[in-house]
């Protein structure tokens, strides 16, 4: 992927996450150089060996998705999906939801996307980082709110 592709490919992440953002009355993200590169690096690995394995390590918030097509915000679309299992009336969230509580957590503000492709077998893989990192215990309610349609 060229440098001007990768760069459409980050703004309609971008994009995609800030309207799901707007839908629960959060501030829109911004993306980050810092993230950015980052988030490229960290890609890069996971394609290398094939799997998607979370940054233990990492100060940053994290979402990582795996694709077998071209219709990169369809990372997104999966994470935001995890809604179904977010109960808004506890502060403790179930494991199958922390994908879409990082993406629409407010005090979140910086964003970066990575992404990475294999050619031969059309794998591609996408990491988001996120600054203030989200899915800190004892803050969900105040920093995951119910879409407003």
């Amino acid at each position: 992927m060229n440098a001007e592709e990768l760069d459409h490919v980050r703004v309609l992440l971008l994009n995609r996450s800030n309207e799901y953002r707007a839908m629960h009355g959060v501030v829109n993200l911004t993306m980050d150089d810092k993230l950015n590169d980052y988030a490229q690096i960290n890609a890069e690995k996971l394609l290398k060996i094939g799997k998607l394995v979370h940054d233990d390590d990492s100060k940053y918030g994290e979402n990582l998705a795996m694709l077998y097509a071209p219709n990169y915000v369809q990372a997104v679309k999966m994470w935001y999906e995890e809604v179904d299992y977010y109960d808004y009336n506890s502060d403790t969230p179930n494991m199958k939801c922390l994908h879409f509580t990082q993406l629409v957590w407010k005090e979140t503000i910086l964003c970066g996307f990575g992404i990475a492709k294999n050619l031969k077998t059309r794998q591609t893989i996408i990491v988001a980082l996120y600054e203030k990192p989200g899915n800190v215990l004892g803050f969900f309610k105040d920093n995951v709110f119910p879409a407003k349609f």
